[in-house]
């Protein structure tokens, strides 16, 4: 059992280093809307979270410096979705919930595997 735990919290740790340093996000105000194409759309270097602002089909994309956080919320009838994944806000929101599950997942499966072999 502490194998168990040990390993997901190394897994935990893992991931949670990526959030600290320092990632990439999408930047533009016109021509990002989904579905997304990341040709000649440009990269910002960012310390907190990425950003996508989606209201009535239309969508910005860019860097919220002063936030980390990984969630969404609504905000006068926008959705707002945060990230602190290397270019994460190219993606939708399915689409990151989804990798977050997958990690967790490969990371339990990894656990349970050295614990029983």
């Amino acid at each position: 059992m502490m194998k168990i735990v040990l390993s997901l919290g190394v897994c935990l740790l893992i991931f949670s280093v990526q959030q600290v340093s320092a990632l990439q996000c999408y930047s533009c105000l016109t021509g990002c809307d989904d579905p997304f194409s990341a040709d000649g759309v440009s990269k910002v270097d960012c310390s907190g979270s990425c950003m996508k602002t989606e209201k009535d089909g239309t969508a910005v994309r860019n860097c919220l410096p002063a936030l980390e956080k990984n969630s969404c919320e609504e905000i006068s009838g926008a959705n707002v979705c945060y990230c602190t994944g290397e270019l994460c806000n190219g993606a939708s929101e399915r689409y990151l919930s989804r990798v977050s599950i997958l990690v967790t997942i490969v990371c339990v499966v990894m656990s349970v595997y050295k614990y029983v072999f």
